[in-house]
């Protein structure tokens, strides 16, 4: 039987070096599309004594964002802001994730000079409108999107959590001073590349298999790729998935072992508990924040909508999908403080701190801590007199 099979070279960027950037090689075949049919292409692939393992990975070039989780108890207040000449408001004080105890204890580390300015975040996700009005000033280097013509508002939303600029109007991002890099959702070999020691990554992506949604580890391509981020001294951290999944039973969800990574859980805002949709309960599922339509960012429409696609703004953002950058820009602040101590944490050292914040409400419910980011940085400084890194 003869297969034509492409070969991916993943090696770093301009790297002369043509050998991959793991101990694995990586091949593509595209001239059968239907799943059943690949999926015996790559059994029989996988059978050779030579091949370490062989898993048919959908295309996500062009990924048709997710339907965000719908609300089983909308707001009775739906009022907007759409008067094309107002000057947009200043939305901060909707912003209530940003504050303690039920949010992530963000503000307090602010008033600490720690904003980011020494992180560098890394982020997937379904488009970025780069010429936001609250988004065009950041630190912002658009690696790929996806043309404007798309919907981009997902990741815009995102980027919004995570970026956006301190002004005095719309709203502001949790890491807004951080060096951040978009990526579209088909960049993972790019992102692969690129990822550096203490870098924080986020992969803000769920797939559908057999009719189950869940987080990009459930892939095995994927899975390979971030624990080759994680060995190279990245923070990963990617969305658990809205199927509301206990990812522990068998058969639920393929399990290739611990890449290092943090699986996001979202919780619900008044009571840190498991949000309905969310799945749970793997191994790695170490980090929560908020996910129940309580989520005010750039993007989508629900707060402010304007004509075009640079002044919108959402007071609903949810599921794991607002949980992920939320955790991400949280992440970056801690990373920024340890470098201010001249540390560089780790995925494992990340995890450590991260077990030690003092929001475990959704520990029992098997979606991990949320973090109380102010409190861990008193962390970090017990750290820095271990390690005599000041």
């Amino acid at each position: 039987m003869l297969i034509d099979l492409i070969p991916i070279n993943i090696a770093p960027v301009n790297s002369t070096n043509s050998q991959p950037i793991s101990q694995y090689d990586y091949v593509t075949y595209d001239k059968e599309t239907d799943f059943e049919s690949l999926l015996q292409l790559a059994n029989l692939i996988e059978t050779f004594e030579y091949v370490e393992y062989c898993c048919v990975t959908p295309n996500t070039a062009l990924y048709t964002p997710p339907q965000l989780p719908f609300n089983q108890n909308p707001p009775e207040n739906t009022e907007q802001v759409d008067n094309v000449d107002d000057i947009t408001p200043n939305f901060n004080h909707l912003q209530t994730y940003l504050d303690a105890p039920k949010g992530m204890n963000i503000r307090n580390a602010w008033n600490k000079h720690v904003n980011g300015s020494k992180a560098v975040v890394r982020h997937l996700d379904f488009g970025v409108y780069k010429n936001h009005e609250d988004l065009k000033d950041s630190k912002i280097t658009v690696v790929y999107s996806r043309p404007e013509t798309e919907d981009c508002n997902h990741g815009t939303a995102s980027t919004g959590c995570i970026v956006a600029t301190n002004n005095a109007f719309g709203v502001t991002g949790i890491a807004y001073d951080c060096q951040y890099y978009f990526y579209d959702t088909g960049d993972l070999d790019i992102l692969t590349k690129h990822v550096a020691p203490g870098d924080i990554v986020s992969l803000d992506i769920q797939f559908k298999i057999n009719e189950k949604l869940l987080p990009a580890t459930a892939i095995r391509s994927w899975w390979e790729r971030i624990k080759i981020m994680v060995d190279k001294g990245a923070v990963v951290i990617l969305a658990a998935g809205n199927g509301g999944l206990d990812l522990n039973l068998p058969g639920v969800m393929a399990d290739y072992g611990d890449s290092g990574s943090m699986l996001v859980g979202a919780c619900n805002h008044l009571s840190g508990t498991r949000a309905y949709f969310s799945n749970y309960n793997q191994k790695t599922s170490l980090i929560n924040s908020w996910g129940d339509w309580s989520v005010t960012t750039t993007g989508y429409s629900s707060l402010q909508k304007l004509p075009g696609n640079n002044r919108n703004y959402s007071k609903d953002y949810s599921g794991t999908s607002s949980a992920t950058p939320l955790c991400s820009g949280a992440l970056a602040l801690i990373q920024d403080y340890a470098k201010q101590n001249e540390i560089v944490l780790s995925a494992w050292g990340m995890r450590e701190i991260i077990k030690k914040s003092t929001y475990t409400e959704g520990v029992d419910y098997g979606i991990g801590y949320r973090p109380n980011v102010d409190d861990l940085l008193a962390e970090i400084d017990k750290l820095s007199q271990i390690t005599g890194a000041n």
